[in-house]
């Protein structure tokens, strides 16, 4: 019988933590995007503003004919019906108004969306300051139409560039996954709470490998189905945190299920499980942690949410080796199972922080939720640690590893 191979865990070089790249971008003030956005807009309304100006001559020549001087226009104008002169102004005044509207929105979606502290309060200050220099580059002395353009860039400006702020905010890495409170580390980078990436040559040599790499994630996924069903078994009084581990527990057979239906259709065994000496040098870390208030099911739940991060970094290493010859159903397969990887994690860190919660209700200790998120920070680093060590002595691991 051959020797089950294992794939290696590579070391990186060493290089700035992408976690202190995104640290720095954190500790700006808000108010420095309120430059950045500033900057934004006129880089966005120059060629729009040139677009709008092109539309406006073609409207001009339509109605006053394209010999027209200016004396003759305001003459024709002057002689028109108020309503037909509303009508005209309006229609030259829409291209301007409209390119600088979408530029603002642009702008401060820009902010809400990379700014970590900046959402519609910062992009409606951009608008501002935009909408103020446009009025000072555009003076033309004070007027009475003078004054009423300026006020309406003014409005454009604060209110589209807020909504863009708005909008950016929700859908920009500022903004954490669910409800349960910001978390310090979530996609797209770095990868969740994960202290020590897997080199991406551990993804060459997944793919040289497939068949034994399907085969351990076979038992990886009955793994994590027991795993969750476990917690079920020892909690079966918390039916919210019942209803959704059973959930996932399913989704995890569901998986197993698809890649047992990969290893047939390769002609492989799929053999008993192998020790998983990553998810036990895991479990064991969580006794050498200083004692924390919280109760033992977090430590789980945490521990279960690192486990899935890690999966979904090394699918996604893998998801970019994989060659273009490739099968399209077992890379569609990956890249599903990356999303789920991911939601998993998030899944595993709110029901940490829910079970803190009703710990907080039933024992009247205050403070545990609050202690989440630093208890997990602490476990990231020694799955970290952990990484190293079976790299080090060369306890290789595979999926999980």
């Amino acid at each position: 019988m051959s020797k089950r191979r294992h794939l290696p865990i590579l070391k990186a070089e060493p290089e700035r933590p992408a976690q202190d790249v995104e640290d720095d971008d954190a500790k700006r003030p808000p108010w420095h995007w309120v430059g950045f956005g500033t900057i934004a807009i006129f880089a966005a309304w120059l060629p729009l503003a040139y677009a709008a100006q092109a539309v406006v001559v073609r409207v001009m020549t339509r109605e006053f004919g394209a010999a027209a001087t200016p004396a003759e226009i305001s003459e024709k104008l002057a002689a028109a019906s108020s309503a037909e002169r509303l009508r005209i102004t309006a229609i030259l005044a829409l291209p301007n108004a409209l390119s600088f509207a979408l530029a603002s929105f642009a702008g401060g979606y820009l902010v809400g969306r990379f700014g970590p502290k900046a959402g519609g309060r910062e992009a409606a200050f951009s608008g501002a300051v935009t909408a103020l220099l446009a009025v000072v580059i555009a003076w033309g002395g004070l007027s009475i139409g003078y004054l009423l353009t300026a006020v309406v860039i003014f409005l454009v400006g604060v209110g589209f560039a807020a909504w863009g702020g708005v909008w950016g905010r929700r859908s920009g890495k500022n903004r954490p996954p669910t409800d349960a409170g910001p978390l310090p580390c979530y996609l797209p980078s770095p990868m969740f709470c994960l202290r020590v990436p897997t080199d991406p040559g551990w993804a060459r040599a997944a793919v040289r490998d497939l068949d034994s790499v399907l085969v351990d994630h076979a038992h990886c996924e009955m793994k994590a189905a027991t795993n969750a069903l476990s917690l079920v078994v020892r909690h079966p009084g918390d039916l919210g945190l019942v209803r959704a581990l059973t959930d996932l527990a399913s989704e995890e057979l569901d998986h197993f299920r698809r890649v047992v239906a990969f290893i047939e259709r390769r002609g492989l065994a799929l053999g008993p499980p192998p020790v998983d000496h990553y998810a036990a040098e895991l479990r064991k870390a969580v006794s050498r942690l200083p004692k924390s208030p919280l109760p033992p099911v977090v430590d789980r739940l945490l521990v279960g949410a690192l486990i899935e991060a890690r999966s979904c970094e090394r699918f996604k290493l893998l998801l970019e080796a994989l060659p273009e010859s490739t099968a399209q159903d077992l890379r569609g397969f990956y890249e599903e199972l990356f999303a789920a990887e991911a939601r998993h994690y998030r899944q595993y860190v709110d029901l940490a922080t829910q079970a803190a919660r009703s710990a907080e209700l039933s024992e009247g200790v205050q403070g545990l939720e609050a202690e989440v998120v630093p208890r997990l920070q602490k476990l990231a680093e020694a799955e970290g640690a952990i990484v190293a060590s079976l790299t080090e002595s060369d306890l290789r691991a595979s999926v999980h590893g």
